[in-house]
């Protein structure tokens, strides 16, 4: 039995340093990530616990740090996951809606900005909702 010579040569590499293509990946992942995006007038839930106030008004102004390239494949492939299940959704006929602003102890105005509701009890948070299904029997939400 004969090797292919090239498939021979990604043994010979492979052999040589098994993380070779995984690396070649990441470093074009950690170079293709976008530095600057419109600025925004709330802070993210990861960054909550951020004591450093520079860091939190680069934010703020749009400003991103290099994320990991291994979380970065990690969210890739849950983006990926949840545009087939929203597909599959929507031919099983049973999707209601999508990303749909989910708020607690507030609620947003007309222009879409986030108003604390005073005396909700609950601290303010806006968020969303990947999805929403009906169900097909009865076509509850």
């Amino acid at each position: 039995m004969s090797i292919h010579p090239v498939s021979g040569a990604v043994v010979a590499l492979w052999a040589d340093d098994p993380r070779w293509l995984l690396d070649a990946l990441d470093e074009r992942r950690t170079r293709e990530q976008e530095r600057w995006e419109p600025p925004r007038r709330y802070l993210r839930g990861s960054e909550a616990g951020e004591t450093c106030t520079r860091c939190l008004c680069l934010s703020a102004m749009g400003h991103r740090i290099a994320h990991d390239p291994k979380l970065q494949r990690i969210f890739a492939i849950g983006k990926a996951v949840e545009a087939i299940n929203e597909r599959l959704m929507g031919r099983a006929e049973i999707l209601w809606d999508i990303q749909v602003p989910m708020t607690i102890g507030g609620h947003l105005d007309d222009e879409g900005r986030f108003v604390r509701d005073e005396g909700s009890g609950f601290p303010p948070v806006l968020g969303h909702a990947d999805m929403i299904v009906k169900r097909p029997t009865d076509g509850r939400v």
